[in-house]
Formats: C-alpha cells, sequence, structure tokens
C-alpha cells in the first residue's frame, strides 16, 4: 500500500518543484462501502485518502481521481475502454478533483450522499408535526 504513495513522493522529489499532474484510476467502492468487496473497496479509499494527504503537503502534485463505477467486460471489447480513457483525459484536462465514470455508480453515490440529508430531513419535519400537535 505505502510502495506507490512512496514512489510518487521520489517522483515529486525529482520533479524539483515543477508541477506534476497524477490521475489516479479508482474505484466507487472506494466511497461506497459493499460487503463483497470490502477490502477492495477499503484500500482504494485508503489510496485515495493518502493521495489527497499527499497533495496537501505537496504544492507540485496536481492530483485528480477517476471513479470507475462501471464493471467492465475484460473478454469483450465494447467500447469501455476508449470510454474510459476519454474520462481519464477529460478528469486530466478538467478543474473537478473527482470524476466519476458509470452512470449506475454515479447515482448510487448520490443516493448514498442525500440518504443522511433526507434523513436529517424527515426527522426536522416529525419535529415540527410533533411540536404543532401538542
Amino acid at each position: 500500500m505505502l510502495t506507490p504513495v512512496e514512489l510518487i513522493r521520489s517522483l515529486l522529489d525529482g520533479a524539483k518543484g515543477e508541477r506534476v499532474a497524477m490521475l489516479c484510476v479508482s474505484s466507487i467502492l472506494a466511497v461506497l462501502p459493499t460487503p463483497r468487496r470490502a477490502i477492495y473497496g477499503r484500500l482504494k479509499g485508503l489510496l485515495e485518502q493518502s493521495l489527497f494527504l499527499l497533495e496537501s503537503q505537496r504544492a507540485n502534485l496536481d492530483l485528480r481521481v477517476l471513479r470507475v463505477s462501471k464493471v467492465v467486460d475484460r473478454e469483450r471489447d465494447n467500447g469501455d475502454w476508449k470510454r474510459i480513457a476519454g474520462a481519464a483525459r477529460m478528469a486530466l484536462d478538467g478543474r473537478k478533483r473527482i470524476v466519476s465514470y458509470g452512470k449506475s455508480g454515479q447515482i448510487l453515490e448520490a443516493l448514498y450522499n442525500i440518504q443522511p440529508l433526507a434523513f436529517r430531513g424527515v426527522m426536522s419535519l416529525r419535529r415540527l408535526i410533533q411540536r404543532s400537535t401538542t
């Protein structure tokens, strides 16, 4: 786990202050825990966190993360690899730190992030109703 971070740290040292653009190809599982892929997801999340920490310590690192959220069939060429390469290019060229590839994963991530807000809204509404009936 530490080897990639140490390698990047060495590359940054060798760059002597020049900006270094880096793309971390990650997975939606880094932020959406699933029981079947728990270890894989946790390792991806740990790598992302380590790289973001490194970026905060090194002014010359320009980090982008591409979270792939689609199962890619390695046996068939259905154009996924070309689309992922396009998403990687967009991630490097764009301003967003984190870019997601795959509609279903983007929807799941949005639902996962909205869930606490929805719960808070329901609880606030419940309290308001309780107050108005007493």
